[in-house]
């Protein structure tokens, strides 16, 4: 592909040389044909006329020459004409093949993350039995993110399997373990930038919201209970809830719109708001 992409160039080089060099061709034909008929007449003037049979021969060679040189010209055309074509098509086809490449790979990546909580025979037990699975998968996914390749096509992938789960309706070991792999995304992705510090002042709402980000799911309940002022903490549920739509807000400038991410990142900042809201209700005694 390289070597025939940089053909493109030369050939267009080469025909812009070819049609100088005939232009220059031409040039020095009607020179010398003006000489011979400027002669010819001349001569023809002291009564001597064979000297237009020269002119006549100069007109005929430059003739040919011309028709020659149209008709060399043409095929140059053709040529690159041709080259180009073959060109877009092997960059349609290297095109087509990336796109084919990224669905598998995206595929493999998620075989990899699953790998550690799925047992040899094929079989899902969810929450794994081995507490050191769920770190393999978090160490694994972080490794993942590192090299790239938690893209779109990778989350992609993810919501594609976990709606088929969902559609299945017998696969819930699958569901909830594909569901830990997009909290686990959320998480990594928004607890690599930081709010809760402006200047030297640190910022109590903020820094609360980044613990529950950064915690795992099964700990919200606790966390909550123990940050908010109406259990052992003093931060109040309508602080938590501002910079929580804050997040958000940001997190939907920052992100492209419609994309996987952004859905993904926003809907797990929900999910800690739908989780405090049912927590504070707990603590006012308005929910068993």
């Amino acid at each position: 592909m390289a070597s025939l992409s940089a053909a493109v160039p030369h050939l267009v080089n080469s025909q812009l040389g070819f049609d100088r060099s005939a232009d220059l061709l031409r040039r020095n034909e009607n020179f010398r044909c003006s000489r011979v008929q400027i002669h010819g007449n001349f001569s023809g003037a002291r009564g001597t006329s064979g000297r237009w049979t020269d002119g006549s021969l100069c007109s005929r060679q430059s003739t040919k020459r011309k028709v020659l040189t149209c008709a060399t010209s043409k095929d140059a055309e053709k040529s690159f004409q041709k080259t180009v074509e073959v060109d877009r098509l092997i960059d349609m086809l290297r095109e087509s093949t990336s796109k084919e490449e990224k669905i598998e790979s995206s595929t493999d990546v998620l075989k990899s993350v699953l790998k550690p909580v799925i047992h040899g025979d094929g079989e899902i037990a969810w929450p794994p039995q081995d507490p050191m699975a769920l770190v393999s998968m978090e160490r694994e996914m972080k490794l993942r993110d590192q090299e790239g390749q938690l893209d779109e096509g990778f989350l992609s992938e993810v919501n594609a399997q976990l709606r088929q789960a969902k559609e299945d309706g017998d696969k819930p070991g699958l569901e909830a373990m594909l569901q830990k792999v997009l909290q686990i995304y959320a998480s990594n992705v928004l607890s690599k930038r930081t709010y809760a510090k402006r200047g030297n002042e640190v910022l109590e709402d903020e820094r609360f919201l980044e613990t529950l980000i950064r915690a795992p799911e099964t700990s919200w309940n606790k966390i909550l209970i123990d940050g908010l002022n109406m259990g052992k903490g003093n931060i109040s549920p309508e602080d938590l809830y501002a910079v929580i739509k804050k997040r958000i807000e940001r997190t939907l400038i920052r992100t492209e719109g419609g994309s996987y991410q952004q859905r993904i990142l926003v809907e797990y900042l929900q999910g800690i708001e739908l989780r405090a809201k049912e927590i504070v209700e707990i603590l006012q005694g308005n929910r068993p």
